[in-house]
């Protein structure tokens, strides 16, 4: 008899045009029991979240198509028990909709370059939180 817990693998979606942003954010949970899924704009990002289950959305801002912010606004419609976390660059433009990603319920703002610890540690707690509540049953058609 094993005495050893197994290990739960969470997805976790990332949504960045830049490729080279987006190697660097899921180079940080290289080595934790996280299953990543890169997308490159706001549509593909949505298609993914809508075709399989994750347990958080990390999100850009700034993308061709549908942008952070409307990907975010749309996974709180359709899926409002998703955690989102959206990251900005330094434009001051990037404050406003850090700002306004607040608003519209994510669970965090960070900005380029992220913090590795400070980033895992987040997406971390929000997973335990998120999968000690009970699914809220709001999302629209």
């Amino acid at each position: 008899m094993s005495l050893e817990t197994p290990v739960t693998s969470y997805s976790i979606l990332i949504a960045e045009e830049i490729p080279g942003i987006c190697s660097s954010i899921s180079e940080i949970f290289r080595n934790e029991p996280y299953r990543v899924v890169m997308a490159s704009n706001g549509n593909d990002a949505f298609a993914k979240a809508n075709a399989q289950h994750f347990d958080l959305v990390i999100t850009g801002i700034g993308m061709p198509g549908m942008d952070g912010i409307e990907l975010l606004n749309t996974l709180r419609k359709r899926k409002p028990d998703l955690p989102v976390i959206v990251i900005g660059r330094e434009a001051e433009i990037d404050t406003v909709y850090l700002r306004c990603a607040a608003m519209l319920g994510a669970c965090g703002t960070f900005r380029h370059p992220v913090e590795s610890p400070a980033l895992l540690n987040h997406v971390q707690m929000v997973i335990r939180k998120s999968r000690l509540q009970p699914p809220s049953h709001k999302s629209e058609p």
